[in-house]
């Protein structure tokens, strides 16, 4: 009897992971999930390396195909275990630098990704700044942009900025890239554009808070996707070459 198709969700409560239920069902996928409280019967601390071990074990009873953290915190965990068992995901390398801040910056700023502030200086991004979010899907090393978001606008396109923004960005994604170790999966990239663009946070959960409502269509698949199926079929290896917002089809970049 062949192997179910089974992903592995890695969440805070059991309660976040309906979305991911509802894809698993759709795909024709068995979901194992693991939590970092009591409220699953697979309990994991993702804080620390051992958890990585135990996924492996349970990988050779019940085969993977991709393991999904939902919270950047879990990415480590996530790493390590998907490196082990050949899986596609980032390097542990890029997950430890988007779960340590202080790594996290120490890195940009080695990589000229961010200024050196000096400490107690005021760097906070104001409700009429230049924040720009970016959430983007990277495929085999490569990264595109699904979702552009500023403060006070909204969503926007990326062809909307200043053509010297719009290089900044992907100058900044390019060497970002590079300077963590990113791979494949999803990736949320906090910049600031005020003045030249510099790279505030990243992080690597199959969530957050502003997705939830995202909309996507594929070619070949005549209705629209949350973005927990964008991320599953990517994990998976199926095609979303030209995924774009219903809403705003406009937002790619490459």
């Amino acid at each position: 009897m062949a192997d179910p198709k089974r992903i592995l969700v890695l969440a805070h409560t059991v309660g976040e992971v309906d979305r991911f239920r509802a894809v698993a069902e759709k795909l024709a996928l068995e979901l194992s999930l693991a939590c970092s409280d009591a409220s699953a019967p697979w309990r994991l601390d993702f804080a620390t390396r051992d958890s990585a071990l135990r996924i492996v074990e349970f990988a050779y009873q019940q085969p993977l195909l991709a393991i999904l953290p939902m919270h950047n915190d879990a990415g480590p965990v996530a790493a390590r275990a998907s490196s082990m068992l050949g899986l596609p995901f980032h390097t542990p390398r890029a997950a430890d630098s988007c779960a340590n801040k202080s790594l996290l910056l120490r890195k940009l700023v080695a990589h000229k990704l961010r200024p050196d502030t000096p400490p107690g200086a005021d760097t906070a991004l104001g409700e009429t700044d230049g924040s720009l979010q970016l959430t983007c899907l990277m495929s085999d090393s490569r990264l595109r942009v699904l979702v552009a978001t500023q403060a006070i606008k909204g969503r926007i396109l990326l062809s909307t900025l200043s053509e010297g923004t719009r290089q900044g960005v992907t100058a900044a994604l390019a060497t970002l890239i590079g300077a963590l170790g990113l791979k494949h999966g999803p990736v949320h990239v906090l910049l600031d554009t005020r003045e030249s663009v510099s790279v505030v946070d990243v992080s690597l959960g199959s969530v957050v808070p502003y997705t939830s409502d995202l909309q996507f269509r594929i070619p070949l698949v005549d209705q629209d996707l949350s973005f927990e199926e964008v991320v599953v079929r990517n994990a998976l290896g199926l095609d979303v070459g030209r995924i774009y917002l219903d809403s705003n089809d406009g937002v790619t970049a490459r």
